[in-house]
């Protein structure tokens, strides 16, 4: 998938596609969806298929105090649509003055006379423009004044509940994250690079990697979760504290995970963790041991959970 990073519609150089539109935060399966049908019309049709997306979040420019934690960074994002096969896309640098845009301007500058699209494939939810004002029904209309095909596709529906980052995001925040995959299409996980920490795990047998994630995206509750991981290009389970160490008086947030099998040093590398449940709370003990004892009773939870068992 060719992208584009534009901060204006000058910068468009694509023309003639089927395109796809939306936020697209955790590429979650209501956006897979509206990626997909984009994709599927495009071949019948046989001209590219493309994504127009935002970045950063509309929300953190438009009313920063309400934004969201995100569920995916802007590299993620990207791999996770490439991955459903459209051939282009396009990243607007969503600014104060990009968000108030009149929808009208909008359509006819940037999707009609710059991209000149052939269809438009959003979900029923998707609003655009100054104030939200463009919507489902005034993108049919758009569709017919302009003659694209335009397609509005209702919410994935799984269990009785509408797919939305909203309630992943919730699901993921109560520690929730078994429920996750079931919306999101994958178990949640966190990217970031190994930073050196103070060695405790080591000194209790059970040598751990302190992750150092980006900010903003969203985190678990505080708790023990068993996790899959990559490093080095290997695949491990893992044991992964996230919250404080009150046994040895550290009140510092942080993120931890024992890697079995791993006997090599990872500081400095990339890891990524994908969350697959919750086991227990962060406790305080009396004394080392008793949590050398408590990580041991973890990890022989962690190998039954992944195990399926």
């Amino acid at each position: 998938m060719e992208v584009y990073q534009i901060s204006s519609k000058e910068e468009i150089s694509v023309r003639g596609i089927f395109l796809a539109m939306g936020t697209f935060d955790g590429v979650h399966l209501g956006h897979r969806k509206v990626i997909e049908t984009t994709v599927k019309r495009a071949h019948e049709l046989g001209i590219p298929a493309g994504i127009f997306t935002f970045w950063p979040h509309p929300i953190s420019v438009l009313n920063p105090p309400r934004a969201p934690t995100l569920l995916t960074s802007l590299e993620d994002k990207l791999y996770y649509m490439g991955s459903l096969g459209a051939d282009v896309c396009l990243v607007q640098q969503f600014t104060p003055e990009f968000g108030h845009l009149d929808y009208r301007t909008f359509i006819n500058d940037y999707l009609v006379e710059k991209l000149d699209i052939r269809g438009l494939v959003v979900g029923a939810r998707f609003r655009f423009g100054d104030r939200g004002e463009g919507d489902r029904k005034k993108i049919i209309v758009a569709g017919d004044e302009y003659g694209f095909e335009p397609i509005v596709l209702d919410p994935v529906t799984i269990d009785g509940f509408s797919v939305s980052s909203t309630l992943i995001r919730r699901l993921i925040k109560a520690g929730r994250v078994e429920e996750v995959p079931a919306f999101l299409g994958r178990e949640y996980g966190i990217r970031g690079r190994v930073e050196k920490g103070e060695g405790r795990g080591s000194s209790l047998g059970y040598p751990t990697a302190n992750l150092d994630f980006p900010a903003g995206l969203t985190v678990p509750m505080q708790g023990v979760y068993a996790v899959r991981s990559r490093v080095k290009g290997k695949s491990f389970t893992g044991v992964l504290n996230l919250g404080t160490c009150p046994t040895f008086g550290k009140e510092r947030e942080g993120v931890e995970v024992h890697l079995l099998g791993l006997d090599e040093e990872i500081y400095g590398e990339e890891i990524s963790v994908w969350f697959h449940k919750y086991i227990r709370p962060i406790k305080q003990f009396s004394d080392p041991g008793q949590l050398q004892v408590q990580i041991a009773r973890d990890i022989e939870k962690t190998r039954l959970v992944l195990s399926g068992n």
